[in-house]
């Protein structure tokens, strides 16, 4: 559910590649629809109607959200428990449910849901020993005029960890996880036979931590042995690989006003099934797989007040199915004007050379960036918003500006209403917002 539902976002480095291997060179975004020590409420009403409710403590909590506009609706729920067991062992588990449907009038129409169910078992005292076991299972449909579409997938796993503590620091992790899946498109013209499919990944890793306060380092590898098994046309393709993924971050000066970031990584990117099974033919194929290997670089300042400057640069590396070069330069900067104004801004160019897979859908060169402006003067309790933007649709630079204002109404009340621009629509809402404790 897009908006305001997810209440932390936090984009880990590429010295997790180790641990998540597919598609992590970069990194990965982790998101939660729940923060330590708030609760946080949403009614909007206008061109989106969007609800967000929340109830719950530190121990246990669920939080509901739906989104609905003239094209698209999502509804989802979360909800988390923990129990302590006792010598600082705990456990804790997490499930949650979303269903979408896209009713554009424009085909394809789609339907889908998903759902999860997580616990993890934590032994601080034991090495700080900890035991996941996960689930999950999604399915969707879509329909291109007269003809259905249909796929399904379920993923489970187990996964166990250790790690000691100090200045040096060593850690290791074993996860074992097993994902399924079909995907019917038999009714569409041309259309083959149903693919049905099974992955199963093995995964070990170990690394060390050292602490300072002059830096931090991390080094790890993680080792991952792939086994496809399954296909189409009634025939049984199995196929096996192992990868290596290392990774390396060094942090100079994390706490003075100039730092520096440095960080590598090499990781991979698993073809799905549909893409190893339904164009093999008889004989089946190789794992279509590509190799990644990343090298970034940030550089920041800060006046420890006001001014807060990042520069940053990447570079990612493809071979395999794919190979060439993507590589991107950005540059983020907030500016504390005065206690009443304050200006953040960001640009990042991107630049490749990879060939298309479909050619339809070209990869592009281009550059995106933002001007958010915020003035909230005290002790009015108004906040007004202003955010000029250049992003990309379909390829091409899309020039757009979005506002709000908002106002106090109690302690934990706020109105507020604002414009956005997307996708060459201009969205309209008003609302209530009701958080904190």
């Amino acid at each position: 559910v897009p908006a305001f539902f997810e209440r932390s976002v936090v984009l880990t480095s590429a010295v997790d590649a180790y641990r998540y291997g597919d598609q992590a060179a970069g990194g990965a975004v982790v998101a939660a629809p729940f923060l330590d020590g708030s609760n946080f409420d949403v009614a909007t009403l206008g061109s989106r109607v969007i609800a967000r409710l929340q109830a719950g403590s530190d121990e246990s909590g669920v939080a509901a959200a739906s989104f609905t506009d003239n094209e698209e609706s999502h509804q989802r729920t979360d909800l988390f428990a923990g129990w302590p067991l006792g010598g600082d062992q705990s456990l804790n588990a997490a499930a949650g449910t979303e269903q979408a449907r896209l009713y554009s009038a424009t085909p394809p129409l789609f339907s889908g849901d998903y759902s999860f169910v997580d616990a993890t078992f934590s032994a601080p005292r034991f090495a700080n020993f900890s035991f996941t076991a996960l689930a999950d299972h999604g399915a969707y449909a879509e329909q291109f005029g007269e003809y259905p579409v249909s796929t399904a997938w379920s993923d489970s796993g187990l996964a166990a960890g250790v790690h000691s503590n100090g200045a040096v620091s060593t850690f290791g992790d074993f996860s074992v996880r097993a994902s399924s899946g079909f995907y019917d498109a038999q009714a569409l013209p041309g259309g083959i036979p149903r693919l049905a499919a099974l992955l199963t990944q093995t995964h070990a890793d170990a690394g060390v931590t050292l602490s300072a306060p002059e830096g931090r380092l991390t080094a790890a590898v993680g080792a991952f042995w792939i086994d496809y098994s399954g296909g189409s046309y009634g025939m049984s393709r199995a196929q096996r690989t192992a990868l290596l993924a290392p990774s390396l971050e060094a942090t100079l000066f994390p706490n003075g006003k100039w730092s520096a970031t440095v960080e590598g990584s090499g990781a991979f990117t698993l073809p799905n099934f549909v893409e190893q099974y339904q164009y093999a033919g008889p004989a089946g194929r190789a794992i279509a797989l590509m190799r990644n290997s990343l090298v970034a670089g940030t550089l920041t300042y800060t006046d420890e007040s006001r001014v807060s400057v990042s520069l940053e640069s990447a570079q990612e590396r493809f071979a395999g199915a794919q190979s060439g070069t993507v590589s991107s330069t950005g540059l983020a900067a907030t500016w504390q004007v005065s206690p009443a104004v304050a200006l953040r801004a960001w640009t990042m160019h991107l630049a490749q050379n990879l060939a298309p897979i479909i050619p339809l859908y070209p990869w592009f060169t281009s550059t995106v960036n933002a001007f958010w402006l915020t003035y909230a003067p005290a002790p009015s309790g108004l906040r007004f918003d202003g955010v000029y933007r250049r992003d990309l649709l379909d390829g091409s630079p899309f020039y757009h500006f979005d506002g709000a204002v908002s106002g106090q109404i109690t302690g934990r009340v706020r109105w507020y209403a604002g414009a956005e621009d997307w996708m060459h629509r201009t969205f309209l809402d008003a609302g209530l917002r009701i958080g904190g404790r």
